[in-house]
């Protein structure tokens, strides 16, 4: 919703309605302000789901959906920071980043890895300039990893696949309601870009 309304606001100034877009701008503003204040999730270093009943306050499970903020970059510096070191420490796995922290046997969890994710994380990564590897950034390391996952069960499957065993390259993914879905479009497209991005 940030980014639909920061969009609004941009078409409003492209034609001119500078009163429209100020007022989109805030709407933005104020929506970014609430997601820093409600869903970040101090203990965990994460942005967290918040339950709707406030006793319950923020769900424990981490998703990697937490990085979304950093992707629109609605976190704050030190937000960002500490989502980065929760990223590497509890979602990094060697294909690329894992969906969640919990391994339950369903399609949306560890070991899994969804194209989506993986782009929302790198953008993340990209927003707020974390380098501390060199001549390689984080990432790129993860865009890397998430690459060369997609392209070694392409050679075995001769398709692109809706998700990725990221703990063990070479496991076909499995877990959740159905088999895993061939040719997924939002792989696709995740691949190109970051092949771009990456310039590999």
């Amino acid at each position: 919703l940030v980014q639909l309304e920061t969009t609004i606001a941009d078409l409003y100034r492209s034609l001119g309605d500078v009163s429209a877009a100020a007022r989109w701008e805030e709407t933005a503003a104020a929506r970014a302000r609430a997601v820093r204040e409600l869903f970040w999730d101090s203990t965990a270093d994460w942005f967290c789901d918040l339950d709707i009943d406030p006793v319950l306050g923020h769900r424990p499970s981490l998703s990697l959906a937490g990085m979304v903020p950093l992707a629109l970059s609605v976190a704050t510096p030190e937000q960002a920071t500490k989502a980065r070191a929760t990223l590497l420490n509890r979602f990094l796995a060697p294909g690329g980043l894992r969906t969640t922290v919990t391994n339950s046997g369903q399609q949306w969890d560890a070991p899994n890895g969804w194209a989506p994710l993986q782009w929302w994380s790198v953008v993340g990564l990209r927003a707020y300039g974390f380098v501390d590897r060199g001549f390689l950034d984080d990432a790129n390391m993860i865009a890397g990893r998430w690459l060369t996952t997609c392209r070694q069960r392409f050679l075995v499957d001769g398709t692109l696949l809706e998700k990725y065993d990221v703990e063990v390259q070479a496991r076909r993914p499995s877990g959740g309601e159905y088999e895993v879905q061939e040719g997924f479009g939002w792989t696709n497209g995740v691949l190109a870009d970051l092949a771009a991005l990456t310039g590999t």
